[in-house]
This record gives C-alpha cells, sequence and structure tokens, in this order.
C-alpha cells in the first residue's frame, strides 16, 4: 500500500494504527462465560475475568460452579519464578486451598493472605 495506509486492513480487526496511547486501567475488561445444563430446567452460568474472579449464577451448585470456573480460569496453583517472587493462579476456591497450592510450591509459603518466597533458602532453578 501506499505511505501510512495500513496494509492489512487493521483497523477493521480493531488494530490502533494512528495516535495509539491509552492509560493503564482504561481498557474495557473482558469477561469470558461458560454455562452448562446439569437439570433439565436449570442452567449454571459463569463469568470469568482477567483478574481470575468467577461469578456464577444462583443456578448453580457448588460443585457445578468449581467445574466451570475451573474449565475457565485452570486449577489453582503456585509457583515460583527464577526471580524469587512466588505467584499464584487459576481458580483456587477458597483461601484455604490457595494456601495449600503455595505451601506445595517449592521455595514458597503462605503468609495469612498471599503466598510469598521462603526467606534464608537458597534455590536453585532447574532448567
Amino acid at each position: 500500500g501506499q505511505s501510512g495506509e495500513p496494509l492489512l486492513g487493521e483497523e477493521e480487526l480493531g488494530i490502533c494504527t494512528h495516535s495509539c496511547f491509552a492509560e493503564y486501567g482504561d481498557d474495557k475488561e473482558v469477561v469470558i462465560d461458560a454455562s452448562a445444563s446439569y437439570e433439565p430446567g436449570k442452567e449454571c452460568r459463569c463469568s470469568a475475568t482477567f483478574q481470575e474472579e468467577c461469578v456464577c449464577s444462583l443456578d448453580c451448585l457448588e460443585q457445578d460452579k468449581e467445574d466451570l470456573c475451573i474449565e475457565l480460569l485452570g486449577e489453582c496453583n503456585c509457583f515460583r519464578s527464577s526471580g524469587g517472587v512466588c505467584e499464584c493462579s487459576g481458580f483456587c476456591s477458597s483461601k484455604d486451598v490457595r494456601a495449600e497450592a503455595c505451601e506445595a510450591e517449592p521455595g514458597c509459603e503462605w503468609h495469612g493472605s498471599f503466598c510469598q518466597a521462603q526467606r534464608g533458602h537458597v534455590w536453585q532453578q532447574s532448567s
């Protein structure tokens, strides 16, 4: 194409091509939905965000909610990065479940409400 003209129809695809500035946190939130019918006439619907929040309809039994939220967000899992930071992700149905996932990761320990790297230990990451 000519100079300054989008080559592959980027604008039609929602890709910014001119004056592409935005403030952090101003992005529209992306929500992912899932639903399942476990009983006739009842539909369990759950929505998950990138902040790993999972909210379900009142028709959901606790096990149904857990199944759909794990499907959307993945299993509750914690890991220790090479930079010595422990992080958790996925659907953790409770603080106790998140604490168990944290304690299961070598080099991480639970501190009441968050997972952090153990201090005073040297951990070598195998590649």
